[in-house]
């Protein structure tokens, strides 16, 4: 592999954006980012890659827009669109990690190993990052060896460390660098604390499903995961969906909503609330976990 190789960017947030500068700087010919999410005006302090005239657009099409007028030798494109299996192509030679949630990283990890494509998971809290390899070699473990069943405590508040987020991007980029000329890359983990970084050999998990050729996650219809930074349960569906919101306004009537946004409607639940937004996602306040899981089902169509 070389850096003419296709790379998949997962995330255009605090993490992705900054991947996706340093591969294109360090010479990536071909990148897509894909990421749901919009450009809101809290980002543009931390995500320095976009504009004021970004606000209200994809987070996926403004990154590939500036990476193609920043870098004219590469050739960026943007998916307005949550991760699913079927974006990883055969013509993909690795995927960089951007996201901010357990449970997308834990497809993403069933999704690499199912193609045998490496995978560079990442993650950033408040002063710490980790980056991890997930290399498509016999032995090799994976992310679910050292995740499964863990809380999730990731990036999705505002408040990360810049230093932190560019050490971590830049672990990345070493990595990913590594990978594509064919250089040697050992199983390690990489913990950031903002001054150093400290190294830690991973092994096979013998109870891993993954490692086992058992992929969980491709093919579970949403993942349900708790948020600390956030205090709430997010449900994400694990793959691309449009959710009626005048139909579940009907459903719910005009007792059970609580607000209603251009596209997401905040609903009553038992004695929390449900934020449903259009693409998908929804995110649960004060709602019992086996709530959450029924209503997900419920609006998400899951039988």
């Amino acid at each position: 592999m070389a850096l003419d190789a296709h790379i998949l960017i997962v995330g255009a947030g605090r993490l992705g954006t900054r991947a996706a500068e340093r591969m294109c700087t360090a010479g990536a010919k071909r990148i897509t980012l894909c990421d749901y999410d919009l450009v809101l005006a809290e980002n543009l302090e931390e995500q320095p890659l976009y504009t004021s005239a970004d606000i209200g657009t994809p987070k996926a099409q403004a990154a590939a827009r500036h990476l193609n007028a920043t870098y004219p030798g590469t050739r960026a494109i943007g998916i307005p669109s949550m991760f699913s299996p079927e974006l990883l192509t055969d013509d993909i030679m690795l995927i960089i990690d951007g996201t901010d949630n357990l449970g997308t990283r834990l497809m993403l990890n069933d999704a690499a190993r199912a193609k045998a494509v490496p995978l560079l998971i990442a993650a950033a809290t408040k002063g710490r990052g980790m980056v991890f390899p997930v290399l498509p070699k016999r032995g090799a473990p994976c992310w679910q060896c050292i995740s499964k069943g863990k809380v999730s405590a990731d990036d999705c508040a505002s408040g990360i460390d810049p230093v932190v987020a560019d050490m971590v991007a830049q672990e990345q980029v070493r990595l990913a660098l590594d990978i594509l000329h064919d250089r040697p890359v050992e199983p390690e983990l990489t913990l950031i604390d903002g001054a150093r970084n400290a190294r830690i050999a991973v092994h096979v998990n013998p109870a891993c499903e993954a490692c086992r050729g058992h992929f969980e996650y491709l093919g579970a219809p949403f993942s349900l995961d708790y948020c600390a930074s956030r205090e709430r349960m997010i449900a994400r569906p694990n793959a691309p969906r449009v959710i009626d919101l005048m139909a579940l306004r009907a459903d719910v009537g005009a007792a059970g909503i609580i607000k209603e946004y251009a596209s997401a409607l905040l609903v009553k639940l038992g004695g929390g609330s449900a934020l449903v937004h259009a693409h998908g996602q929804i995110e649960f306040s004060g709602v019992e976990s086996s709530a959450a899981q029924e209503f997900a089902k419920r609006v998400l169509r899951v039988r």
